[in-house]
């Protein structure tokens, strides 16, 4: 099991069927990294008290790296921007997660977090910056297939490259909700950690 993980982790650039996402989804954003013969982006998203959340191994850069995260990015546009240590952000114990506390004003609002754990046959959507199109926020519908006993979500979809770190959403009556952050991803299934309500503030306290 492990080596299978392994050989899927970093959402392997995979080819997938994406439609834009909303426009009016401005929580989630691009995490750039930019260095020496280096280039690299992961996918971010701020949840209700401006706490940051991506994938924990899309931190992978030396400790002096700078990261960038770029709200609502669009073809080189975007709402906001945060610039951040590496060492800025803090891992949930056991989980391919990290959360950057207090990385935007606590008012400026975000993703609420679902308190109800998604069911088996949901139909859930990751959104991200995955490739080939990875200069515009993306979204796949993805049905859950399970939840393992690690709490880990296995979705019946795949998504790219540059995914990594975006929200798992469910939308009900015009609202939607994030229930994990996806991080992994092969031929039939997308991996993704279940994001518990009162995490943030229990990491962040």
């Amino acid at each position: 099991m492990r080596t299978a993980l392994a050989a899927m982790a970093g959402l392997a650039s995979l080819l997938a069927i994406w439609t834009p996402a909303l426009s009016d989804t401005l929580e989630v954003g691009r995490l750039n990294y930019a260095g020496y013969k280096r280039m690299q982006h992961c996918s971010a998203f701020v949840v209700d008290g401006g706490h940051l959340v991506t994938a924990r191994h899309c931190l992978d850069v030396p400790p002096n790296g700078r990261m960038h995260f770029l709200e609502a990015y669009d073809r080189g546009d975007w709402a906001a921007h945060v610039e951040l240590a590496p060492q800025r952000f803090r891992g949930s114990d056991g989980t391919d997660l990290a959360i950057a506390c207090d990385a935007r004003a606590a008012n400026v609002g975000g993703l609420a977090i679902a308190g109800e754990p998604p069911r088996d046959g949901e139909v859930l959507e990751v959104l991200g910056y995955g490739a080939p199109r990875d200069q515009i926020l993306q979204r796949a519908t993805c049905p859950v297939k399970r939840t393992g006993d690690d709490g880990t979500l296995l979705l019946a979809c795949r998504v790219s490259g540059g995914t990594s770190g975006g929200p798992v959403v469910r939308s009900r009556n015009g609202k939607r909700q994030v229930v994990g952050v996806a991080w992994a991803s092969g031929p039939d299934v997308t991996l993704a950690t279940r994001l518990e309500p009162g995490l943030p503030k229990k990491v962040c306290r």
